[in-house]
């Protein structure tokens, strides 16, 4: 389905479809106009009175020089009889319309610039002799040259302010179409973006399981392996990192129960095996900190930069050792400096720990500076 929009098509053919209201009782008006679509004149009429709305394209033929030569003119309005056409149209498509064969009819010619080839766009409408269409009261009055310039500056100013109105909704249509191709594509690009930093993350779920995995077997015959199932519903996984290594390590035990009177060596972990919405954390209400809150500043931030830098460590298959860490935090520093800084901040540590359990659980539980100080609390 293909359906052209009024603001698509060319301001001429828009016109000429809507002249029966614009000029009704016209007998007949032609557009001569550069189609920069196809890059050459083309012309078209319509019988406003006759055939309302219908526009019927005009073959050009031979008098396509001609008609050239007067796109040259810049007058912008004429009056001239038949005779005085500078040219002789004679086919209108298949229903071999004459264009310029009524003789004795008057016919109004406007001229538009057009900024695409640089000649005129021309206009004829034709008028009756007598006044009829203006108002049964005109009838007996013939066009006479004062009403032929005041209907000659009216409709010169009316079919170029139409065209200008139309082409100026034209541009302003474009301009919202490709602003809103541009936003389209954005989105689509950022929606791809999206897609591949989530898979990116789902497989570093995957693999940060797998290296617990490893963890847990150690120097043991025994073996685990993680099942598509598993693998997928780590995947999916939204709560937080830190619980995933308590997951999987119920995850073994669950399995090994299980399969505790086979014989293989290799157990594998299935979906069913790993419970993860018990660690989904809930949101609770923590009670107000009976310690002024700048006394502890400082510390907080330690031990919340090294809490993400070792998230990172972790995350990238690395050991959790002070050098990495070190290396992986806003400011890298190094493994001397968070002993001392640790050490300077201890008993703030020690008091911070107390007052909140469940933070910074990755560096209290695995990151020796840090465990060695809390296990001293």
């Amino acid at each position: 389905m293909s359906t052209e929009l009024s603001f698509q098509k060319n301001p001429f053919i828009r016109l000429l479809e809507n002249a029966h209201q614009f000029f009704p009782g016209m007998e007949k008006i032609v557009v001569v106009h550069y189609d920069r679509e196809i890059k050459d004149i083309t012309a078209a009429c319509v019988l406003p009175r006759s055939n309302p709305g219908q526009v019927e394209p005009v073959s050009l033929g031979e008098n396509k020089i001609l008609i050239q030569k007067s796109r040259m003119s810049k007058s912008p309005t004429a009056w001239l009889t038949r005779e005085e056409l500078p040219y002789d149209l004679k086919e209108m498509d298949c229903k071999q319309v004459e264009l310029f064969e009524e003789r004795n009819k008057t016919v109004l010619v406007l001229r538009f610039p057009n900024v695409y080839d640089g000649l005129q766009d021309i206009v004829f409408l034709y008028f009756q002799q007598s006044m009829s269409m203006f108002g049964v009261n005109l009838t007996s009055r013939t066009l006479s040259t004062d009403y032929k310039s005041i209907i000659g500056y009216l409709l010169y100013h009316f079919i170029l302010t139409f065209t200008r109105i139309h082409e100026s909704d034209a541009r302003a249509t474009h301009s919202i179409v490709e602003s809103t191709k541009s936003v389209i594509s954005n989105y689509l690009q950022s929606k791809d973006e999206l897609l591949r930093t989530r898979q990116n993350y789902s497989q570093s779920l995957v693999g940060l399981c797998q290296n617990y995995l490893e963890e847990l077997q150690g120097d043991s015959d025994q073996r685990y392996r993680l099942h598509e199932t598993a693998i997928e519903k780590i995947k999916k996984y939204a709560g937080e990192i830190k619980y995933l290594k308590t997951i999987i390590k119920n995850g073994v035990l669950f399995a090994e129960y299980l399969e505790r009177d086979s014989k293989s060596n290799l157990i594998y972990i299935h979906d069913w095996h790993l419970n993860t919405d018990t660690y989904i954390p809930e949101v609770r209400k923590e009670e107000p900190s009976s310690y002024p809150e700048d006394r502890y500043t400082k510390t907080i931030y330690l031990l919340d930069r090294l809490e993400t830098a070792a998230k990172e460590v972790v995350m990238s298959k690395q050991k959790l050792t002070g050098k990495n860490v070190g290396q992986l935090c806003d400011r890298p520093i190094s493994a001397a400096a968070i002993t001392d800084a640790l050490d300077k901040h201890r008993k703030k540590i020690i008091d911070l720990f107390e007052k909140y359990p469940d933070k910074w659980e990755l560096i209290r539980n695995d990151f020796r500076p840090v465990r060695n100080i809390a296990a001293r609390s």
